[in-house]
């Protein structure tokens, strides 16, 4: 198992790569689920990873706020991957301006990243909630062309989590566009049924999946467990909350959640 590690500073950010971070993740944690941060702060990251081998990227907020932006930047070049939310679609649907709904908007977004720089759709697991795309509508999506990964988060930061949404509610809008023979025909309000099924699903699909969600450590080695490949921390790895500052012990206790088999690596 792969791990992500978000990180809000060029600071952290090379903390991370000292560590041995295979994956480092850009976002501003005060600002939202997938908050954006600022172009200097970009390049502070971009500073401290630029002999880095570890793949790189940022959040770039919800697409539904970035279509109300008066003149939306672009992310600056030097990232392999930039994740957008899918949330409050309804209110994209709605506009005047965009009849074909939010996938025009995707696409037109998509179009302002830099050469290299590839889009990674984010679905949250409290998309009935926020008004989000459902995880097999994302996968969908995504292989139609449009990302190479699909992200699982949750868009409401109250302490709850990927485990506690997958609790209270489902993944998914159609089952059956999921649903495994291998799996048995009940059992859909288990979390292990809708991880497995969710892997099965994006693997069909030529999708990978990567899970975060305020996960603990024991919850992500639950889903490496069951087939998760990728899976992502922040407030796991901060003091205090997702918007302090990233504990190096906790740090390196992440990263050896890493499968040592996937040839990780070494920390400098």
């Amino acid at each position: 198992m792969n791990i992500l590690v978000s990180v809000n500073s060029g600071k952290e950010a090379k903390l991370a790569d000292q560590a041995g971070a295979s994956w480092i993740d850009l976002k501003d944690p005060t600002a939202g689920p997938l908050g954006a941060a600022t172009p200097e702060t970009q390049q502070l990251v971009l500073d401290a990873l630029q002999s880095s081998p570890a793949k790189r990227s940022l959040a770039c907020g919800d697409l539904a706020q970035w279509l109300l932006l008066p003149c939306p930047p672009a992310p600056l070049a030097g990232f392999h991957f930039a994740k957008m939310g899918l949330s409050h679609l309804t209110s994209i649907a709605c506009s005047r301006q965009e009849p074909d709904g939010w996938r025009s908007v995707w696409y037109r977004w998509a179009g302002f990243l830099p050469a290299g720089c590839q889009p990674v759709v984010v679905s949250y697991a409290d998309w009935e909630t926020c008004g989000g795309l459902a995880l097999d509508e994302a996968i969908q999506f995504a292989a139609t062309g449009a990302s190479p990964y699909v992200l699982i988060d949750t868009f409401f930061k109250n302490g709850k989590g990927l485990f506690s949404c997958l609790e209270r509610s489902t993944l998914f809008s159609h089952q059956a566009s999921v649903r495994d023979p291998d799996l048995p025909a009940s059992g859909w309000n288990r979390i292990p049924y809708q991880v497995v099924a969710a892997l099965k699903h994006a693997a069909r699909k030529g999708v990978q999946l990567v899970w975060a969600g305020q996960l603990d450590f024991a919850q992500a080695r639950q889903l490496g467990a069951w087939g998760a490949e990728i899976t992502g921390f922040r407030s796991a790895i901060c003091d205090g909350s997702r918007s302090g500052t990233i504990s190096p012990e906790k740090l390196r206790h992440a990263l050896t959640l890493e499968n040592r088999t996937n040839t990780p690596r070494q920390a400098t």
